[in-house]
């Protein structure tokens, strides 16, 4: 059974290096580790495809290339599974917001654009639709989608602490800014979710220069207020 600290415990495994001392042992650990890699990916593909209730461990393994026996091994169901593929789509997520802190000394509408440039990208990728799947596909299931959940605050959490960083040189609240990055991440979900829905492209893009635009009124006008403020 996964504990609640479960996905940082396979967040960690996945993010670390085996350093091995024998030759065998290593080269016995990167096969292992190159076929839960195939698992996890042949899940997500299946997942973006025929959606999270049609996922079966068997299937998975097919598209693997794997035994079902080996399936099993490196993942004993279907919910430890699911797991794996949302701490790697976790990892790629975070890696990309802490990319933001190079942002951090371009101009303010600079930095919105590449700021909604870089999520928008991410959120109508195809492999968000994996994460959709997760999200709505277990909510019949308590203890995954608590999983889920727990992850999303997460992640979340230390995307605001990045948010915060590459705009602290703009004079604003705190909470004006977490608002702000909210009605992003909630705008650009949407527009993911439409573009799945085969929005045209350029609808896409004019509204992603809205979201830019929003930004950045909203961010010199809360600045401009509270430098007001103190007159």
């Amino acid at each position: 059974m996964n504990t609640p600290n479960a996905i940082e415990r396979r967040r960690r495994e996945q993010a670390a290096t085996p350093t091995p001392d024998k030759r065998s042992r290593r080269s016995h650990e990167q096969r292992s580790a190159e076929t839960q890699s195939a698992l996890v990916e042949a899940a997500i593909e299946m997942l973006r495809e025929v959606g999270y209730a049609g996922v079966t461990t068997a299937a998975v393994a097919r598209r693997a290339g794997c035994t079902t026996g080996a399936m099993h091994h490196h993942f004993g169901s279907k919910e430890e599974l699911m797991l794996a593929v949302l701490t790697r789509l976790s990892l790629e997520f975070e890696a990309l917001y802490l990319a933001f802190k190079l942002l951090a000394d371009l101009p303010l509408s600079r930095r919105c654009e590449k700021v909604v440039e870089m999520l928008a990208d991410y959120y109508i990728g195809p492999r968000y639709v994996a994460v959709w799947e997760l999200y709505v596909g277990t909510r019949c299931e308590r203890s995954l989608n608590e999983l889920c959940v727990k992850n999303r605050k997460r992640v979340v959490s230390k995307l605001e602490s990045v948010w915060l960083q590459i705009f602290a040189d703009v004079e604003t609240t705190r909470a004006d800014l977490v608002a702000l990055l909210r009605f992003a991440l909630t705008f650009l979900r949407s527009l993911g979710l439409d573009h799945t829905l085969g929005t045209d492209p350029g609808a896409t893009a004019a509204q992603r220069e809205i979201l830019r635009a929003t930004l950045v009124d909203r961010i010199s006008a809360s600045a401009s207020a509270r430098k007001g403020g103190r007159r």
